[in-house]
Order: C-alpha cells, then sequence, then structure tokens
C-alpha cells in the first residue's frame, strides 16, 4: 500500500519486501524463464529447492561456459556439447531441471502472471520446501509468498481494469518490481515512514505511531486465547505499541484482510475496546458502511467490484460479548470490565450451494481434519477444484475458517 501511494518508508531491522529470501528465489524463477541467459537467476535457482546440483557442478558448468563464451543455461542444456565430464545422475538431474524451465516458459505465453506464478510455486518445489518449514519463521515466509501473490494479482486488476479476458505477461510484472525494489533501496536522505515490530520499538519514542492489525486473530493471536499467559504477554505488547507515541497514536484494523489465498472478514482486536473510552477518539472511517480507504486497485483484486461500488459483506451470525475498562486500579489489579454501548460484530459467509459431497484430493463434507494452525475442524463446505479448491471449515477452538486446500497443512482425522 505505502509503495503504491509513493510513501517512502524503510523497515527499521529487517529486509524490505523484495530483499527476502523466498521472494528472491520466487522472482529468479521468473526472471531466468524470461531470459534463460540471466545467471544470477540461474545460479541462484539451478539447485533450490535442492535437486542435487551441488558447487562442483555449478564450477564444470561455468568453466565451460567461460572457456566457450556462452551462458551457463547454453552449457547446463548441452553439457556434452561443450565437453562436461558429469555422471548419469547429475545428467538425469540437470536435465530435468531444464526440462521444468522450458515447461514454464510454453505456460507462459498463456498464461497470466498470477496463474504463471502459482505453478512455478507449486512445480518448482518451493510451495514443499515452504510447507516443511515449522514455527513462526516458516508462517512469516509462506505469509510473505501470499503477499507477494496478493501483489501481483492487483497488478493484474489495475492493468486489465475492466478487461476480464485479458492477460498481463509475468514480464510486466517483472518490470514493477525490479522499479520497487531500486526504491526500497534508494537512501537520498527523504524522510520515510519507519515499519518495525513492536518488540523492536521498545525503548523508543515518536511523535506520532499507527498500530496495525488491531483483528481478532492476529493481535491477539488465535493460540493467545487458549493460554492465559500468552494473552497477557500479548496485552504487554500492546502497552508497549501504544505507550511509544509522544502526542499522537492511530489504532487501525482491516475490515476484511486476504490470507491463506482468502478474503476473510475481520473483527475488532478486544485490546481496543479495553481501553477507556474517554482516551479514544473514533474516526468515522471505521464503520462498517465505508471502504473509501481501500486503494481501487486493490479493491478490484480482492473483492472484483470497481472503485465505486461496495463489495458485499456477509450478515452478522451472532454477536459476543465485548468490554471496555474503567481507568487502572490502584494495587495492580485489573480492572472488572464493563460491556460497550455498541458490541463488535462477527460475521460470517453463508454457506452456498454444493453439488455433490466428494471433492477434491478426496475430501468431503462432514470430513474431519487437524489443523496445524487452527486444530481440529469439520469441513462444512467445499468449492473450485485443482490449485483453486477451496473449503470452509469450522474449527472447534478456532471458529470458522476459509482454507486455500494447495497450501492448508493439515491431516484428516476420524469423526
Amino acid at each position: 500500500m505505502l509503495r503504491e501511494r509513493n510513501f517512502p518508508y524503510r523497515i527499521y531491522g529487517g529486509l524490505s519486501f523484495y530483499q527476502r529470501k523466498e521472494i528472491k528465489d520466487i522472482l529468479a524463477y521468473l526472471r531466468l524463464l524470461s531470459n534463460l541467459d540471466d545467471e544470477e537467476a540461474f545460479k541462484r535457482v539451478v539447485n533450490y529447492p535442492a535437486r542435487g546440483i551441488g558447487n562442483t557442478t555449478l564450477q564444470k558448468l561455468f568453466t565451460a561456459s567461460r572457456e566457450h563464451g556462452v551462458s551457463l543455461w547454453s552449457v547446463a542444456e548441452h553439457p556434452d556439447a561443450y565437453g562436461v565430464a558429469l555422471n548419469r545422475g547429475t545428467l538425469g538431474k540437470l536435465a530435468a531441471f531444464c526440462t521444468l524451465l522450458r515447461d514454464f516458459q510454453a505456460q507462459a505465453a498463456r498464461l497470466g502472471a498470477f496463474d504463471l506464478v502459482l505453478k512455478v510455486i507449486s512445480e518448482s518445489g518451493i510451495k514443499s520446501d515452504l510447507d516443511r518449514e515449522d514455527g513462526p519463521e516458516g508462517d512469516s515466509r509462506r505469509e510473505n509468498v501470499e503477499e507477494l501473490l496478493g501483489a501481483i494479482r492487483s497488478f493484474e486488476h489495475e492493468v486489465l481494469g475492466e478487461n476480464t479476458q485479458g492477460r498481463v505477461p509475468v514480464t510486466d510484472y517483472l518490470q514493477q518490481s525490479a522499479l520497487q525494489t531500486d526504491a526500497d533501496e534508494k537512501d537520498d536522505g527523504t524522510p520515510k515512514i519507519t515499519l518495525m515490530t513492536i518488540h523492536a520499538a521498545k525503548g523508543l519514542e515518536f511523535d506520532a505511531v499507527f498500530v496495525t492489525g488491531l483483528e481478532e486473530n492476529l493481535f491477539p493471536g488465535s493460540q493467545a486465547r487458549l493460554f492465559a499467559n500468552e494473552m497477557e504477554e500479548e496485552r504487554r505488547l500492546f502497552y508497549v505499541a501504544v505507550t511509544r507515541a509522544k502526542r499522537f497514536c492511530y489504532l487501525s484494523y482491516a475490515q476484511s484482510r486476504y490470507r491463506y489465498g482468502n478474503l476473510e472478514v475481520s473483527d475488532e482486536s478486544l485490546f481496543v475496546g479495553e481501553i477507556d473510552r474517554r482516551f479514544v477518539v473514533k474516526d468515522a472511517s471505521s464503520s462498517d458502511a465505508l471502504i473509501g480507504g481501500i486503494a481501487p486497485s486493490l479493491r478490484k483484486a480482492l473483492f472484483g467490484v470497481d472503485s465505486a461500488a461496495e463489495p458485499p459483506r456477509p450478515k452478522p451470525a451472532f454477536r459476543p460479548s465485548c468490554f471496555e475498562t474503567s481507568a487502572p486500579s490502584r494495587g495492580g489489579q485489573t480492572p472488572r470490565p464493563a460491556p460497550l454501548a455498541k458490541p463488535l460484530r462477527r460475521v460470517e459467509t453463508p454457506p452456498a450451494a454444493i453439488s455433490g459431497s466428494v471433492h477434491s484430493a478426496g475430501l468431503a463434507i462432514g470430513t474431519c481434519i487437524d489443523h496445524e494452525r487452527f486444530g481440529r475442524g469439520r469441513i462444512t463446505q467445499i468449492e473450485g477444484s485443482g490449485d483453486n479448491a477451496k473449503a470452509t471449515v469450522e474449527f472447534d477452538l478456532s471458529g470458522r475458517k476459509n482454507l486455500l486446500l494447495k497450501f492448508a497443512k493439515f491431516t484428516v482425522v476420524e469423526a
């Protein structure tokens, strides 16, 4: 969003988006299939994910390419023609890699950028490699890939406009990403927005602070509701974030968020409701009826509507209890919560009609699964097929979630 609005920014203690490893790996594949003579891209992806083509083999290819004045790709595709001595196993692995890239090239001639990138992530082995990585680091890398896919989808809608039958070549997006990468790396002394984690902000103060992502299951996270000590740690972090501001503190949450390949409607974080109402000014733009703050290209990408239309919003299913607290009591005791005048709403998407009971990958409505992040749940709806197959799951502890099956990590369990 900052890039789209041309706001200069810097990431405190971290890498810019296009400098993250998983993003550079995917873009390297795209650069190579667009230009097989791109040697930096070739060296980055020839053995990623690991396919048994080591440094010794790469050195032989490099030596032959310099001796004959040809690219690394030319030698890799026809090693015998350039006198490269490799064993049968390595020759087979090189041939498989070259065949994979040639196949991507052929598909690039007919697929748009988004569909091609999905195919590259899946068929190259990048998806499997990311799925094997556990913990917060693995979650972060997978979310970065989701963000990249969302950016590509948004770029396609911005370019095509109302022409839904058109196609945006992947080379167009590569040009766009190259410009954004240059802008991220440029340091000309211009004042910039500082982006940082709450942990990195400890001990620092700013005239104005924007705390974003104040949504249930994000801040606090879904796991925090299961363990009291984790909830208290999240609450302490929220206190740290708010107290970094010397003059202004802006709290915000997304009315809807593109996560795990699906658009999810968000609920305001309970932490916002715990602030004494005397110190909160609620801006009119936080109304559910307004979506004017969403950039036109992103609105088109996520909702499938133009800038003048409002995306369809699900009807509220129930209203959970929400609280606000009075001023902190003496003695360190937690003040007794008081109900808000206008409770928050949890919204759900009404189930669509389903024809048939058995769907993608042998899953059926009613199947019980155990998800790596959300726990145990039951499938209530399945739609789409192949790479676009999605399932709606009612989880015992995390509520209703929409999963893009190709990225979801779960196992089928007995009811």
